[in-house]
């Protein structure tokens, strides 16, 4: 386990306090005459957070987007939750494909999905979904996380049938109420394509019946997706054969 610490300096920091809060952060021989720090001593999460540059190059990726959920969990207030593939990785439900460069974020009274800013995407949180989040912490932040039926919806209803497909099962697997995931994807509003939408419920009512995932090659062309969790198998799919590498 890599240890890091992110590096805080406040916006409003005089220019001399910040750069004497970076020499401090790093190796003495990294300083430059003057007392300078080369720019790429640190890799930027977020304005005001900062990771050493040799502590983020050995970081495994899901490292790194806690890290990035840390930088800027002092912006999240009350009406804010982490969410979607940032809430998948902290629940610790299986996925496909790498996590992205921004920190998924719900907001109670957003109508729309915004992902103009440089650190979060914001995505919409209705008063019944904010009312269930609950309180979590990462590297000792304090934030607050979606809850697994609503992170289970939003998979379902935004993620294409392949991600869900691990992500959704892994998630059953896990002890997520299977009942209530099934009354929650049918009653929310869709967030993504109809493929999108109707492919997870269909998944849903066959573990509930059989124990285990079921799809259709006509559906879904499946290409060697590759998983993370703390476990590995491989499902079978009417036919395929979903190989599951699973990194961690």
């Amino acid at each position: 386990m890599t240890v890091f610490e992110i590096i805080r300096v406040h916006t409003r920091t005089p220019p001399d306090v910040a750069r004497s809060i970076q020499r401090a952060a790093v190796p003495h021989e990294t300083v430059r005459t003057g007392g300078t720090v080369p720019a790429d001593a640190f890799v930027r999460l977020t304005p005001g957070a900062d990771v050493r540059a040799r502590d983020w190059a050995v970081l495994h990726p899901d490292d790194r987007h806690r890290a990035r959920i840390a930088a800027i969990a002092p912006m999240l207030e009350d009406d804010r939750a982490v969410s979607y593939a940032s809430a998948v990785l902290l629940l610790r439900w299986p996925r496909i494909g790498e996590l992205p460069d921004r920190v998924d974020v719900s907001e109670r009274g957003r109508t729309r999905r915004d992902a103009r800013g440089r650190s979060v995407v914001l995505h919409p949180l209705s008063d019944e979904d904010s009312a269930a989040t609950r309180p979590w912490r990462v590297l000792d932040e304090p934030l607050r996380v979606t809850s697994p039926i609503t992170t289970a919806v939003d998979v379902a209803r935004s993620w294409s049938f392949r991600d869900a497909v691990i992500t959704l099962d892994g998630a059953l697997r896990q002890g997520l109420d299977r009942e209530a995931a099934l009354g929650s994807i049918a009653q929310g509003p869709a967030r993504g394509s109809a493929r999108a939408t109707r492919a997870p419920d269909a998944l849903i009512r066959s573990i509930a019946r059989s124990g285990r995932a079921e799809c259709s090659p006509r559906r879904q062309e499946l290409r060697r997706p590759t998983a993370q969790s703390s476990s590995g198998r491989a499902e079978r799919c009417a036919g395929l054969v979903v190989s599951v590498a699973w990194t961690r």
